[in-house]
């Protein structure tokens, strides 16, 4: 069975033979935030322990990054969602440039994005309501 690598620059790499592919992670060629996955199979990260545990047999490599960190980042992130991403990255000191530093930025970004969407949809769902509710109202009256 062969395996594929994609980088988190969305490089794909391989195919890999499984002991290849397990020697390469435990040298750490690979970062956490590369995904693997079988030829006939889906991608998992290689943050994903049970997953590359299950899959792999190994243990994968430790996070270049701190979940407890993250997740007080999404916190900060969330009180200052009307700024870009260029701001965002440079209030943080992330370089802009780096694809592998900036993809958590990315998703929760995605993440304020899709609950801003949702909140728009929202009020303007209850605007045509109420704009609908008192057009009845006038019609009534007449």
């Amino acid at each position: 069975m062969t395996w594929l690598v994609r980088t988190s620059k969305n490089m794909i790499l391989g195919p890999f033979n499984k002991e290849d592919l397990c020697q390469k992670i435990t040298k750490g060629e690979f970062s956490t935030l590369d995904e693997v996955c079988k030829s006939d199979g889906y991608w998992f990260f290689l943050n994903e322990a049970k997953e590359v545990q299950a899959h792999l047999g190994i243990t994968p490599p430790k996070p270049q990054f701190d979940v407890d960190e993250i997740t007080h980042t999404e916190k900060e992130f969330t009180k200052t969602s009307d700024l870009t991403p260029l701001q965002l990255s440079i209030q943080n000191n992330l370089p802009t440039h780096s694809k592998e530093s900036t993809r958590p930025l990315n998703q929760l970004l995605n993440k304020i994005e899709n609950a801003s969407i949702l909140k728009a949809i929202t009020v303007l769902l209850i605007a045509f309501g109420v704009a609908l509710f008192l057009s009845v109202l006038r019609l009534v009256k007449i």
